[in-house]
């Protein structure tokens, strides 16, 4: 049983969920049965196995690969960097961390990937904190560096492309379970229901303010409306319904490509400033900048546009791409 405590380190064990301790002393209760089973049948034996298998405590061997790891030997890093010198200022010492992993991953995220994955993400950051031990590294890391966080920057890109899947699903579907209740919407209503959308996704920050993002949104939807041109005359004629017949309603300008277009502009100009917020330029390590490029918006409308003309097809109009460019861009 020795060998089992000396795999959980006091301060480890501390940071562990109550329901994971919980689950590693049930582990160890059954393997104590075990072991003393094993003594019976046969009394020359008389070894633990691996304290490291996965059968000898799933849970351990879970943790072992879990955030709250990765967390810990972060913490030890910091730690260990601080101890050796002093005079060095770190502004926040834990803002390498909280900077390249915090905001971009939650734990959740993190435990539901492969096991590999966790694995080699772990991996890196024994191998940081063992180069600091030895004095190879005096500075915060560079989480960036592909050669020693080859893995944790993959996992991270395949998250943000994730979330943003998942945010453009979630702004097309509050538009469109709006445009199924109500015949006509106004821009406040919108952005309303496309924040709350928003806001369900478990990595965005339960702020009790949320103005933050709805008054955004409603600012580019409005912006978007007041440049829409109004149609010319020759349209007119032809969208002109017959007398006997209701007039002819055209299509909310705020459900449309150009409308999403505005909206994740204005999604990731707030997601940009809570990064500003939470990291603040002080710290020793420099975050990538926020580079709003109207060529992601194409891409995300290239997604979102499949049986929308020439965005379905693969590509984007000249005046399409003026359009886009400016949505995204001024905001």
């Amino acid at each position: 049983m020795h060998a089992m405590e000396g795999q959980i380190e006091p301060k480890w064990w501390d940071m562990w969920p109550q329901d994971d301790r919980v689950a590693f002393l049930r582990d160890m209760a059954a393997l104590q049965t075990r072991y003393e089973e094993v003594r019976l049948l046969h009394p020359g034996v008389d070894r633990m196995p691996d304290a490291a298998a996965e059968a000898t405590s799933p849970t351990l061997f879970r943790m072992r690969r879990s955030m709250v790891h990765v967390v810990y030997l972060a913490r030890n890093i910091t730690l260990q960097l601080a101890q050796r010198d002093k005079a060095t200022s770190f502004g926040s010492p834990f803002a390498w961390f909280r900077e390249g992993v915090v905001g971009k991953v939650t734990a959740p995220e993190f435990n539901a990937e492969p096991l590999r994955t966790r694995t080699e993400v772990v991996h890196e950051f024994e191998s940081c904190l063992d180069r600091v031990r030895r004095g190879e590294v005096n500075q915060a890391p560079d989480l960036e560096d592909e050669s020693s966080f080859p893995a944790l920057i993959a996992l991270l890109e395949r998250l943000r492309a994730r979330r943003e899947t998942q945010e453009q699903e979630a702004i097309v579907t509050a538009q469109s379970r709006l445009r199924r209740s109500s015949t006509a919407c106004t821009v406040k209503e919108e952005s309303v229901a496309v924040a709350r959308a928003l806001y369900k996704l478990p990595w965005w920050p339960q702020r009790p303010d949320k103005s933050d993002l709805r008054d955004p949104i409603k600012l580019a939807l409005t912006e978007l409306r007041k440049r829409r041109r109004s149609p010319t005359e020759r349209e007119e004629l032809v969208h002109r319904a017959p007398p006997s017949l209701p007039p002819r309603r055209h299509p909310d300008p705020s459900l449309t490509l150009p409308s999403q277009a505005a909206i994740i502009a204005a999604v990731n100009g707030v997601r940009s400033q809570i990064q500003a917020e939470e990291s603040p330029s002080s710290l020793s390590v420099h975050a990538e900048p926020h580079r709003p490029s109207h060529t992601v918006t194409e891409c995300r409308l290239q997604s979102l546009g499949h049986g929308h003309g020439e965005v379905a097809r693969g590509g984007l109009t000249a005046r399409q791409r003026a359009v886009y460019g400016r949505a995204g861009t001024r905001m």
